[in-house]
């Protein structure tokens, strides 16, 4: 409703010829400068003067946009130039975006009474007349092709890689499942051209290990050897004792013979295994040497001089991590290694083979930076695709590998997520896109998100009376979405106030918003006596404008594709008109139905229009209005009814207002449709109605109407808590009887309930165990056969040692356990026989036996002990 002071309402109630004056102010300079007025008569002897340079201005239009998402104002102004001051001012300025104020005023009060009726901007074509001396040009209201969000080639940076500019950065509101994030910093990556491998690393340590046990080997064999020597002497020296002692010497003969043989069985053992072992090294060294022919010590990439040249980094290239440095394609390589391997555990870990035609990437880059949201975000999860045996799957980043940070850049506090080196990197299956889970504090309230765009991409105002109110009304329907491209403003909060199920406008410099299901009061009751006469016509919406198939997308995870779902009303009247929406604002299925349901009965329906001309005592209609028509005859209702006014023309010539207005009634009827306005209309009524599921009129319309069966289908329509939404028929789920039943069952607002966001995170991290087809072999090296069986079990070893001191047959000696190359451990070792006064030199090698074994001790009467026992003996034969 246009706002008029008292004085004018005054002189527009008397509607008695008083002819209004109309003034139209051109700010032809800067937005701060000084304003031009121009009117139609010349207005003096008041405190300004004005020049009557109008020669004529058309009618001033106001009309809604299809589907009631805004509307457009515009008038054609037609100056004269007589004087020439306004070909001066075309020569010298760019009127084009210049603001206009139209204004009008009645003679006999003050010129600062007048009222505005529209303000707007200076448009192509300008046209200047030299034949006629006039100015003529187009105003219309127009907001500056500003877009909302941001990317980053509009700001300030040293340097941004060519594939991120133009990227827009995620605009969040609410709370939202899984936005992809926005990579600031690139991953450079290529292909390789050459083949790539990597030699076992267990090779070498398998090696060295072979050394030491083949040592041992050699050293045990010796032993037994010696030992068997030993057993040898004392079988023989039995022989040779005296006749009448023949059996006892014959026992002991063969007892030390036994010794013998077990101890030359055993050498016979250590023997073969010291050779076993040489025989695997030299196949070990001769498999080494050629896995080291396919380790090159450089290979060939495509588009090497992307990358940093002559400056050593870190790359990763299939399974392999890899250093060296880039001189054009060429890539120098100073170690390549398999990041898996961890240490040697006795089992070969294999080559490592990578083709050509891998994709190489660098991985010594400064951090990475992944844009998550213009507005300060509270990040709640960040996920990414992970390659398993069966495809794909969306799991939970590890929180370690990431950084969020807020940082106030400009009007925005961004938040983003910092990673040292790329997730790939740390696993190979993962990519390297993230997805954030997160919540802003702007939103999740629609109106509290319009008004947000509005005061961050504009300069101009908001109604705040009737954004309150629309606020109070939509609050039950929060919007939680995240805007990942960038759009005119206009364009935007209208496609916001649609989804909302509201109307936006702007209206001389002033946003104003209306919650449609609500039956507001109308500004004005209109009779015949009001009419024009012969002006009144009555008419129905075109049948362009229908849309009688409805599909519906929208979202709850943006990592994932967008669900759909279809519904269908009077298709059996008007035929299938089909229109595809995406109800992006909401992540909530049962929200979405909401919205989707309302536009459905709007879009559906054949609606009455009427349209008319009234006079100018009723110049505070607007569009977007509610007025009354209470007529006596029955041009569009059995009665009074309320009408929305789509379009209003201000005439200025005949100050006449021309009106198109929406009746809420549908042709062939004369009662208002409840669910046309259904915010207060009783939870009893259901949408379609009973007749209108007699009559056929819901849904399709089509034979498919009646098909029914068994199939156990999925639903592609995401359950959200107990709503779900077939494509087919049963919007409500199987405890909904309603058969016919295509959208929200009850479109009133009574009882709604404000729902809540439900998230689920996947947190699986599975790894898959590589397998190898080769072992290495085990060598045991069997302890000295027991010569008896009563003999406990001896656990030996044999080991070098070198003498540091001793006589007689007691001996400190350096014990090498660990081979030559460890460090010795000194101990006592008994020499098993040697001669009298005979003593082993300092610094003779001598081979070490070590042999333990369990003993049972008696404790007290009763109980007992098993005590280990251990001894170290040699024999250095020489001195026998």
């Amino acid at each position: 409703m246009r706002n008029l002071t008292a004085a004018i309402q005054t002189i527009i109630a008397k509607n008695l010829g008083n002819e209004p004056v109309n003034i139209l102010e051109v700010q032809w300079g800067s937005s701060d400068g000084p304003w031009t007025s121009y009117a139609d008569k010349d207005i003096v002897d008041y405190e300004f003067k004005i020049d009557g340079k109008i020669l004529s201005i058309s009618k001033l239009e106001s009309i809604i946009k299809l589907d009631h998402q805004g509307q457009s104002q515009g008038l054609v102004v037609l100056l004269s130039d007589t004087g020439g001051d306004l070909k001066e001012i075309f020569n010298n300025v760019d009127i084009h975006g210049k603001r206009c104020i139209l204004y009008q005023w009645f003679e006999g009060i003050p010129l600062s009474e007048r009222f505005q009726l529209y303000e707007g901007e200076i448009i192509s074509p300008i046209k200047w007349s030299e034949g006629d001396r006039t100015l003529k040009f187009d105003v219309i209201t127009k907001l500056s092709d500003v877009e909302v969000g941001f990317s980053p080639e509009e700001g300030l940076f040293w340097y941004l890689p060519e594939s991120v500019i133009g990227n827009p950065w995620p605009l969040i509101f609410g709370s939202v499942q899984n936005v992809p994030c926005t990579v600031l910093s690139e991953i450079p990556e290529t292909q390789i051209t050459d083949v790539l491998g990597a030699e076992d690393p267990t090779i070498e340590s398998r090696l060295s290990e072979l050394n030491i046990k083949a040592e041992n080997a050699l050293a045990v064999w010796y032993f037994y050897i010696m030992a068997a020597g030993v057993c040898g002497g004392r079988a023989t020296d039995s022989l040779w004792n005296s006749p009448e002692q023949a059996q006892f010497w014959s026992s002991e003969y063969q007892k030390w013979l036994g010794y013998q043989n077990q101890y030359e069985s055993a050498a016979d053992q250590a023997i073969g295994q010291y050779y076993a072992m040489l025989v695997e090294k030299e196949s070990l060294l001769e498999t080494l040497a050629d896995q080291k022919t396919n380790v090159p010590t450089t290979i060939t990439v495509s588009n090497g001089s992307a990358f940093p040249q002559n400056v050593l980094l870190d790359f990763e290239i299939g399974d392999l991590n890899v250093s060296g440095s880039f001189n054009g394609n060429i890539l120098t390589l100073s170690s390549v290694t398999n990041p898996d391997y961890v240490s040697y555990d006795g089992e070969p870990f294999g080559f490592t083979f990578v083709q050509a035609g891998t994709v190489l990437r660098l991985l010594s880059v400064a951090p990475i930076i992944y844009i998550v949201s213009l507005i300060e975000a509270q990040v709640l999860n960040v996920q990414a695709y992970r390659t398993v045996e069966n495809g794909k799957i969306l799991v939970t980043v590890p929180s370690s590998y990431y950084e969020v940070i807020t940082e106030t850049m400009g009007p925005y506090n961004v938040t983003y997520i910092k990673m040292q080196k790329p997730l790939s990197s740390y696993e190979s299956t993962f990519e390297n896109k993230l997805y954030a889970t997160v919540t802003t504090s702007v939103g999740p309230n629609t109106v509290d998100i319009i008004e947000w765009l509005i005061t961050t991409y504009t300069n101009l105002s908001i109604d705040t009376t009737s954004f309150n109110l629309a606020q109070g009304y939509v609050d039950n329907y929060p919007s939680h979405f995240a805007l990942l491209e960038r759009k005119n403003i206009l364009t935007t909060i209208e496609e916001v106030a649609f989804q909302a199920r509201c109307a936006i406008w702007l209206s001389n410099g002033t946003f104003y918003i209306k919650y449609l299901p609500r039956d507001e009061t109308p500004v004005v009751t209109l009779t015949e006596e009001d009419i024009d006469t012969g002006t009144l016509v009555v008419s129905t919406v075109s049948s362009e404008e229908l849309v009688t198939k409805l599909i519906v997308e929208w979202t709850d995870n943006y990592a994932l594709d967008k669900y759909s779902f279809v519904l269908r009303n009077n298709g059996a009247r008007y035929g299938i008109k089909e229109r595809t929406l995406d109800f992006y604002i909401y992540n909530i299925g049962e929200l979405v139905a909401k919205s989707a349901t309302f536009w459905l009965i709007r879009l559906s329906n054949v609606w009455k229009e009427i349209s008319f001309s009234t006079y100018i005592d009723n110049l505070l209609v607007e569009t977007f209005d509610l007025i009354e028509l209470d007529f006596t005859e029955t041009y569009i209702a059995s009665g009074a009814v309320s009408c929305d006014v789509l379009q209003a023309i201000y005439n200025l010539e005949t100050q006449t207002l021309d009106i198109v207005a929406r009746v809420p009634i549908r042709c062939g009827e004369m009662e208002e449709y409840p669910f046309y306005k259904p915010q207060n209309i009783s939870v009893n009524l259901l949408f379609p109605t009973d007749e209108e599921i007699n009559q056929g009129f819901a849904g399709s319309g089509g034979i498919g109407e009646t098909v029914e069966g068994g199939l156990e289908l999925e639903s592609n329509f995401k359950n959200s808590g107990s709503y779900n939404v077939s494509t087919a028929r049963d919007l409500r789920g199987p405890t909904y009887t309603r058969e016919f039943s295509k959208a929200e069952e009850k479109p009133t607002d009574v009882d709604d309930v404000k729902p809540e966001p439900n998230f689920s995170q996947t947190d699986v991290y599975t790894s898959t165990e590589p397998e190898y087809d080769y072992r290495y072999p085990a060598y045991p090296i069997d302890a000295v056969p027991s010569p008896d069986e009563d003999t406990p079990d001896v656990e030996s070893s044999c080991f070098p040692g070198k003498v540091t001191w001793g006589s007689d047959d007691t001996y400190l000696v350096d014990v090498y356990k660990f081979g030559l190359a460890a460090d010795p451990e000194n101990l006592e070792v008994k020499q098993l026989d040697i001669a009298a006064n005979i003593d082993i030199p300092v610094n003779t090698w001598v081979l070490v036996a070590y042999n333990s074994w369990e003993e049972i001790e008696n404790i007290g009467e009763e109980d007992e002990k098993i005590v280990v026992k251990f001894e170290y003996t040699m024999q250095v034969p020489v001195w026998l």
